[in-house]
């Protein structure tokens, strides 16, 4: 049990993974994946609310070209993208005061 177990706290749970890879010719390939996930909690006595990116991952997107260079090597080149606004909302210790009073973006 890591350090945010709450016995008291309901949560539902919701994602997914996809990946694809297509064979451009004999010692290349290009592929890519996504990643998802989005989960709300119940606080006990409270309403139901997204949970942020300390306890869930955002949104991940990579995409990829791999090149077989002999037949023991290859090499990939590969961007990764990661959806992290509730993450930087979270962080930002200089808005303590403006996330008091606003909302965080919703999940």
């Amino acid at each position: 049990m890591g350090r945010y177990f709450n016995p008291d706290l309901t949560a539902r749970s919701l994602g997914g993974f996809a990946q694809l890879q297509h064979k451009l010719n004999e010692r290349s390939c290009a592929g890519g994946s996504f990643t998802w996930m989005k989960v709300r909690e119940q606080p006990e006595g409270r309403d139901w609310q997204g949970m942020t990116g300390y306890r869930i991952p955002p949104l991940k997107l990579t995409a990829y070209l791999e090149f077989k260079s002999s037949e023991a090597w290859s090499n990939r080149v590969q961007a990764t993208y990661f959806d992290a606004l509730i993450i930087a909302w979270m962080a930002l210790p200089a808005l303590d005061d403006a996330r008091s009073t606003a909302t965080p973006p919703s999940i």
